[in-house]
């Protein structure tokens, strides 16, 4: 009976030891992350880990553990994945290698991507250059699941507000990574072929975001491919203001 008091005692020391020096609030439940990043309307960090993993340990001592950590639990939602033991969620982003961190948003759409681990300061440099998530995102993402004309409206909405954040940080490989998530939702909008109108407005958007990283070569010749025999308005706006860029 005493022997196994001390073993409890000792599991609850050592449990106390852990949240006493974790810095951040972590959560283990993907589907409680997601539906608290609904509601603070955050981004999600994502550490992919698993037990016998020696550098997710040298991770959690020196990145998760460390004090500069503090910054960043109101900023974010945390969840750790254990790729053994939640597969379903590992295997939706190919996480198949660790030490692994990823930050999405609530409809698991991934902002950026970072494998292995060196130092810490890589990190706490990825974390203070990732935006804040803006006030909108959350109502967009609710009305994803609205009917076609909705969502199509929105996932548009949504790939103009990611190249909106991309422009608010200065990290090139985070700019990059968002500039290629807003390109992928104007995809979606392709691809339902709902009309030629919301075809050529989401294509125009997808050259906005190559010329906003220097690819106004290419551009150039999309655009001249691009046999647009009828403009309304906003089509005649997107294309006038995307030479201008080209030019400049």
């Amino acid at each position: 009976m005493i022997a196994k008091t001390s073993i409890i005692l000792i599991v609850i020391l050592l449990i106390s030891n852990f949240y006493a020096k974790a810095q951040v609030k972590w959560n283990y439940d993907d589907k409680i992350a997601l539906m608290l990043a609904r509601q603070e309307n955050k981004f999600i960090v994502v550490d992919f880990w698993a037990t016998w993993c020696i550098p997710c340990q040298k991770m959690n001592s020196r990145l998760w553990e460390n004090e500069k950590m503090n910054k960043y639990r109101d900023k974010f939602i945390f969840l750790k994945v254990n790729i053994d033991t939640n597969k379903n969620f590992a295997s939706r982003f190919n996480a198949n290698i660790i030490p692994r961190i990823i930050v999405i948003d609530a409809s698991y759409h991934k902002l950026c991507d970072k494998k292995g681990f060196k130092n810490p300061e890589t990190y706490f440099n990825l974390l203070d250059n990732i935006p804040t998530a803006p006030n909108e995102l959350t109502l967009l993402l609710t009305d994803l699941s609205g009917s076609i004309n909705k969502k199509i409206q929105s996932l548009y909405n949504l790939g103009k507000l990611y190249q909106e954040i991309a422009h608010k940080t200065k990290h090139q490989l985070i700019q990059s990574d968002i500039f290629k998530l807003s390109s992928s939702i104007f995809d979606k909008v392709i691809s339902t072929n709902l009309s030629r109108e919301w075809s050529v407005k989401a294509s125009m958007q997808k050259m906005f975001n190559k010329s906003y990283q220097g690819k106004c070569r290419k551009v150039r010749k999309r655009i001249n491919e691009l046999n647009i025999d009828s403009m309304n308005s906003e089509i005649f706006h997107l294309l006038n203001d995307l030479e201008k860029l080209c030019k400049s």
